[in-house]
């Protein structure tokens, strides 16, 4: 694709609006996460959802040495915990911006997003500068609220 082509692309790509979640692991004592827009659901039969993951992205290879990890979809007053994991903040320092606990299998999640949504590998597919992840959700939990953080043209918001 010429230079051209790919400005297209980019700039076409961000008038697609995105709700914005932070995918996060626990590996060997250390905790790792980023902010993602590209997460979607596969199946309900059984309950799966799509990641694409960046091959440089510092949580990609925990999670592919099989640790279970979560997907914490943002609400949006969580603009500060999203740009804190967006590379602001770096490695485990990200985790001092909003409040996190840790399950039963070491994964850390943000108390209060919109929903969690755990999950362990089941397929990597590659994706030429990423990898796509299928993760098969082995449980999920939910606020009553629904107030998500959108992601549109460089921004949040819809605007």
């Amino acid at each position: 694709m010429s230079h051209d082509g790919f400005d297209d692309f980019r700039h076409s790509m961000r008038r697609l609006a995105a709700g914005v979640s932070i995918i996060t692991c626990g590996h060997q004592g250390n905790r790792f996460g980023m902010t993602i827009t590209s997460m979607i659901s596969v199946s309900f039969d059984p309950p799966s959802i799509l990641v694409s993951l960046n091959k440089k992205s510092s949580v990609l290879q925990p999670i592919l040495a099989e640790s279970p990890f979560c997907v914490n979809i943002l609400s949006a007053s969580h603009r500060d915990v999203s740009h804190a994991f967006s590379g602001a903040t770096p490695g485990a320092d990200r985790f001092a911006t909003g409040t996190w606990a840790i399950d039963a299998q070491g994964t850390p999640y943000l108390v209060d997003a919109e929903a969690n949504i755990f999950c362990t590998l089941h397929d990597v597919l590659d994706g030429f500068t990423h990898q796509v992840l299928i993760g098969r959700v082995a449980r999920s939990r939910h606020g009553h609220a629904v107030n998500p953080l959108v992601y549109c043209n460089g921004a949040y918001g819809l605007g």
